[in-house]
């Protein structure tokens, strides 16, 4: 999808975050409902050759430091966000490259939902 032939994707959708997000004055003070989809590249050949957690991408603790940084902290854009989660996802050492989609549901008169989606890969040698 975005990555080599090599690459597996690990994912997971929908998480439903509850947060300040916005530029407007009602945003910045009440939180509004926010889905985020996620996708990594990563191996998960030493995964399935130990049967360890530590040779697979640990997306439950993925999960939660991108729970933890939505929840502390205001992000004004989309956008900002997207970002913020891509690079908490290219932390993890097995990633090679990370899609994420931020979704404002009901954002937008007549639309079921608004957002973005970037993907960032890995820094050459990192």
């Amino acid at each position: 999808m975005h990555g080599t032939p090599e690459d597996d994707v690990v994912f997971f959708e929908d998480l439903a975050l509850r947060i300040l997000l916005g530029i407007n004055p009602d945003e910045r003070e009440k939180a509004q409902d926010i889905l985020v989809s996620v996708r990594l590249g990563a191996s998960v050949a030493p995964a399935v050759a130990s049967g360890q957690l530590e040779d697979a991408v640990d997306y439950r603790a993925l999960k939660k430091r991108m729970m933890a940084v939505a929840e502390e902290r205001h992000f004004g854009l989309v956008e900002e966000l997207a970002h913020a989660l891509c690079s908490l996802a290219l932390d993890v050492p097995r990633v090679r490259w990370a899609w994420v989609r931020v979704e404002k549901p009901g954002a937008l008169r007549h639309a079921r939902t608004v957002g973005v989606e970037i993907v960032r890969h890995r820094a050459q040698g990192a």
